[in-house]
């Protein structure tokens, strides 16, 4: 709300660190909904006030005891016209999929996920570390520039486990790539 806004906006400015927890659709949102709470675009693009923005989404993590393949399952008569259409949309964002260990959630699971076909939950995130040009775009209410110049800082390689100016969602399909995640955790 407005007065924790600006009981947030006097501890920074007062010299005192502040990490606090905000619900918002991307890292960039937080932006909007520090807004929403009475922060001016001048405040939240003075220097120093923001440091860094993370948003992040917990995934499953599939059981890598019994995981299915999922390149072998596509090619089998156990595929339904649901795991087929996965995998052209995997492998139209990602041509050379079937070099990349894709494994898919077993319904059943087995003794070491009790029977789940999850072993715990891993983070996919955005982080955006707060430079002079996205200062300036925050301050002059360029939304668009400052999604593009964070977007433009992507090294553009879905596998790649640099993060920089990636989304959450590319963050997850990084994790798909590595076999963690189930396709249909995508979704």
């Amino acid at each position: 709300d407005k007065i924790t806004g600006d009981l947030t906006k006097k501890a920074i400015q007062s010299g005192h660190q502040v990490l606090t927890t905000v619900h918002a659709t991307s890292a960039l949102g937080i932006i909007e909904r520090f807004q929403d709470f009475g922060l001016s675009r001048s405040v939240l693009g003075s220097p120093d006030f923001l440091t860094g923005l993370i948003y992040q989404k917990l995934m499953p993590i599939v059981c890598p005891h019994c995981s299915i393949d999922f390149h072998k399952h596509v090619n089998s008569e156990q595929a339904t016209k649901k795991d087929i259409e996965m995998y052209r949309r995997l492998t139209s964002v990602m041509p050379n999929l079937s070099k990349f260990p894709i494994n898919m959630r077993s319904e059943n699971g087995c003794q070491h996920c009790k029977g789940s076909g999850i072993v715990g939950r891993t983070v996919c995130a955005e982080v955006v570390k707060i430079d002079i040009t996205m200062m300036q775009c925050i301050e002059q209410g360029r939304t668009l520039d400052l999604v593009l110049y964070w977007r433009g800082l992507s090294d553009k390689k879905p596998e790649s486990e640099n993060m920089r100016g990636k989304t959450c969602m590319e963050h997850a399909f990084q994790k798909l790539l590595t076999g963690k995640i189930c396709p249909f955790n995508l979704e």
